[in-house]
């Protein structure tokens, strides 16, 4: 438990770090200081998201009517 607020409180602090960067030098300062690293985690994060919502839900619901 104590590991999980650990790392709660590590990415509160990671993003009020980028949110001030973004305030102080906007899109330029952001890919200076943490790269494309940032740009390939919010890739992949919409990338998972977008399958979740658009082709696993559907398919598993459709699936399941066909079913009975």
């Amino acid at each position: 438990m104590v590991l999980i607020r650990r790392g709660f409180t590590q990415i509160k602090m990671l993003f009020s770090e980028m949110k001030m960067t973004w305030r102080k030098s906007g899109f330029k300062g952001l890919y200076r200081l943490y790269g494309i690293k940032l740009f390939v985690a919010f890739f992949i994060y919409y990338l998972m998201r977008d399958c979740l919502i658009y082709l696993i839900i559907p398919w598993y619901v459709t699936s399941q009517l066909m079913a009975n």
